[in-house]
């Protein structure tokens, strides 16, 4: 694949219209790593009239003074002594051969503190054009930043390169692939890569990303079934890409989490991001999918301790994100049924962790139409774990959901009122079904404001929650007749506004009345 450059038309206009200026000030490329200095100066530069500028570049060669001016000083020896910035500055104009220098220091930060008062120098006393490339943020090797000799020159001044947007992206993508891409797909690359071209050029270029889509509609898609894990990312970008499927599940934007998590699959992380996989095929009827999803999560990953490494102690599995490390937030694996304040020790892979239990016991109520052998998967590991109460909990919701209501109030005493926020939570959720299914609207409606607080505080954790208890609480309010607050409640949601969740709604509605009326399966 050929690797295109797209857009950049301001950026590449205010270097060029510097350059077209008699005796122009300094400029510096700002960005952080991978957004592309680099490339935009020297695609500037590219029209450099040779017959009136001379490009001279700064090469990075340590911290000796004017070592990154050794490649254009006569040989013989360095410079020393009172006038030494005064004659490398001589003898670097001297290559110049009476043209303007345009000094091109990519990387500035590199450069040696001598350096870069010779450039200094130059741009004062002999016209020279001083164009810079600098990292946000900037490493500091040695102690000091050399650039800094140069923050108060006058007329100075800063560039700064953003992100690509979406529709960058996808110009990039479309390009590569020859044809339109699926906006989901678009999407999904933009939130992996935050719009950075370097972490772009890793998942497009180097792992070869037509090899591994679909043409469908007239449009480019990720392929279903991927080929086998591709070139590993950077730890940065896999930190990228483990952020991006968080954010994406917490809004519930299924089509992008989908391809996100393909991938996170083709670079080697399937495993963190397995539970989520799992959940999304589960919410779209994909029961069979689901299973698959959960009883290979181990393979290709390093389950969901690693995700949790990269928030912290990336170090302990391989990976370490560094400066770029994922925002603190809920991570995938966490995300369909897990509370934050189990800690970076609660891997997925642990058989006292609830949150896979939660799922599968979902996958065999809901998918499988089967909630007593759900039930009994939930009892027997609340038998021996920690998180008894929270299990229970789980179960007591799932029997609510199933229609048995007297068994559900056998496991959810004093559950509601439970520190953990996780057992309240579902415990409120299930009282709710409970008195529901009475006919008792008012008492539904009290339960369900609890559990809708408890949700909307663990939106990243649990996001399918809050619109499944928002649905619940419209057929309350309207049962206990309350009709302006139900018509208020249910204008937004049924608009599908976005985010809202009505979607995911409508999709646990389908899968608990398909458990409580035990028909055929959804897969």
């Amino acid at each position: 694949m050929d690797w295109h450059f797209v857009g950049r038309a301001e950026h590449l206009e205010r270097i060029r219209s510097r350059l077209a200026e008699r005796a122009p000030d300094p400029l510096v490329v700002v960005g952080e790593p991978g957004i592309g200095r680099t490339s935009v100066v020297r695609k500037a530069l590219a029209g450099l009239d040779p017959g009136r500028d001379a490009l001279l570049e700064v090469r990075p060669g340590g911290h000796e003074p004017f070592s990154s001016l050794r490649h254009l000083l006569p040989s013989g020896g360095r410079p020393a002594g009172r006038d030494a910035v005064r004659e490398v500055a001589d003898a670097v104009r001297a290559r110049a051969a009476g043209r303007r220098p345009v000094l091109l220091a990519d990387d500035a930060h590199l450069a040696d503190h001598a350096t870069m008062l010779v450039l200094q120098h130059l741009n004062r006393h002999a016209g020279a054009f001083l164009l810079l490339t600098h990292p946000i943020p900037a490493p500091r090797p040695g102690g000091g930043d050399p650039v800094d000799c140069l923050r108060y020159e006058r007329g100075i001044q800063t560039l700064r390169l953003p992100p690509l947007s979406v529709d960058e992206v996808g110009a990039v993508v479309a390009r590569l692939v020859d044809g339109p891409v699926r906006s989901a797909t678009t999407e999904a690359l933009h939130a992996a890569t935050a719009g950075n071209p370097g972490l772009l050029h890793d998942i497009v270029v180097r792992q070869d990303l037509r090899g591994r889509m679909v043409r469908e509609g007239g449009r480019w898609r990720l392929a279903d079934s991927p080929p086998a894990e591709g070139p590993a990312l950077t730890c940065r970008g896999v930190a990228h890409l483990l952020a991006a499927v968080a954010r994406a599940w917490e809004s519930l934007a299924l089509d992008q989490v989908e391809d996100l998590c393909r991938l996170a699959a083709w670079s080697g992380a399937g495993g963190e991001v397995a539970l989520v996989q799992a959940a999304v095929h589960l919410l779209r009827g994909r029961a069979a999918e689901a299973f698959d999803a959960l009883d290979g999560r181990g393979a290709g990953g390093a389950g969901m301790g690693a995700v949790l490494d990269l928030r912290g102690a990336g170090a302990e599995s391989g990976r370490s994100a560094g400066s770029d490390a994922v925002p603190d937030r809920a991570t995938p694996g966490e995300s369909f049924g897990g509370a934050p304040e189990n800690g970076p020790g609660a891997a997925a892979g642990h058989p006292d962790d609830p949150h896979p239990l939660l799922l599968r016991a979902m996958c065999l109520a809901f998918g499988r139409r089967n909630p007593g052998e759900a039930d009994a998967l939930l009892a027997a590991a609340a038998a021996a774990s920690p998180h008894r109460d929270r299990l229970h909990a789980y179960r007591g919701w799932l029997l609510a959901v199933a229609g048995r209501g007297s068994e559900a109030a056998g496991v959810l005493s004093g559950l509601t009122h439970h520190r953990d926020r996780h057992a309240a939570l579902f415990a409120h959720a299930a009282a709710a079904i409970g008195h529901l299914d009475l006919g008792r609207g008012a008492a539904a409606v009290s339960h369900l404001r609890r559990a809708l607080v408890l949700a909307e505080a663990d939106r990243a954790v649990l996001p399918w929650m809050a619109p499944y208890l928002r649905a619940y609480l419209i057929d309350a309010l309207l049962l206990a007749g309350r009709i302006t607050e139900a018509t208020s409640l249910a204008g937004e949601f049924h608009a599908a506004a976005p985010d809202c969740g009505w979607k995911v709604a409508v999709a646990m509605a389908a899968l608990t009345a398909a458990a409580r009326s035990g028909g055929v399966q959804v897969s």
